[in-house]
């Protein structure tokens, strides 16, 4: 795959709320939305993403998910299954549970400071 981990981030999140303007979007991920602004014109050249203007307002500018998401969110999902269990083959089952703990300590803190629904749930249906 030729997504980096903040082009994943990316999608992550449009996949969570539909349109995000690049501002909004880079509060998310703690970059700076210039940094942001060549993340999504190389998602957006490759279809990962597409922007949209607003017929409101023609200034505001969002960001969606594109075509080729739509088109590779299984292949994508299965690439980043198939990875984490290469991650993960080598642990015992007490580190496993460890893990499993800890990681949902993590989505606690994560959903408070992004506020998430409680009805998400983290994997549900791929990135």
């Amino acid at each position: 795959m030729e997504l980096t981990g903040t082009d994943l981030m990316v999608l992550f999140y449009l996949k969570q709320e539909a349109n995000y303007r690049i501002t909004d979007l880079a509060r998310k991920l703690g970059i700076p939305a210039s940094t942001l602004t060549g993340v999504i014109d190389r998602l957006e050249e490759k279809g990962w993403v597409c922007r949209e203007r607003s017929q409101v307002d023609r200034r505001v500018v969002t960001i969606r998910l594109g075509p080729r998401y739509q088109e590779q969110k299984v292949v994508l999902q299965n690439h980043l299954t198939k990875d984490a269990y290469r991650l993960l083959a080598d642990l015992s089952d007490n580190e496993c549970r460890q893990l499993l703990e800890g990681l949902k300590r993590v989505e606690v803190l994560i959903r408070q400071k992004v506020e998430l629904s409680p009805k998400t749930k983290f994997g549900e249906g791929g990135v």
